[in-house]
């Protein structure tokens, strides 16, 4: 099992962290950081303390968050998806900071971009 780096859980939701293949398991959002704890092989769980949280990159379409984007201050990339995926991204606000929190570009966005240069 997993020592948590959590004393008390903020949120906990069902996730999908697709990283080579889909990995099921729970976020667990605390005081110190942010977990996805893997369902089938505890070895492959994420622990992120708010610090080494450089960057969150939404996909949003519509009004809905697709997947996000977690990137560490090593340079990894993590994409999860998960239930209550707005939930999620509020309290990683309040924790980083909104500056830390971007939207990726969509397909409109970017043919707009080319035909208005």
């Amino acid at each position: 099992m997993v020592e948590s780096i959590n004393t008390q859980l903020d949120l906990t939701v069902t996730a999908t962290l697709f990283l080579g293949t889909q990995q099921y398991g729970k976020i667990q959002l605390g005081e110190q950081g942010f977990e996805f704890i893997n369902k089938q092989a505890h070895r492959n769980s994420v622990q992120l303390p708010w610090t080494e949280i450089e960057q969150v990159i939404t996909e949003v379409s519509g009004k809905k968050v697709k997947r996000y984007t977690i990137q560490s201050t090593r340079n990894v990339r993590y994409v999860f998806a998960s239930k209550d995926a707005k939930a999620v991204l509020r309290l990683i606000r309040d924790h980083i900071g909104a500056e830390k929190l971007t939207r990726a570009p969509n397909l409109k966005s970017a043919i707009k971009r080319i035909f208005t240069k």
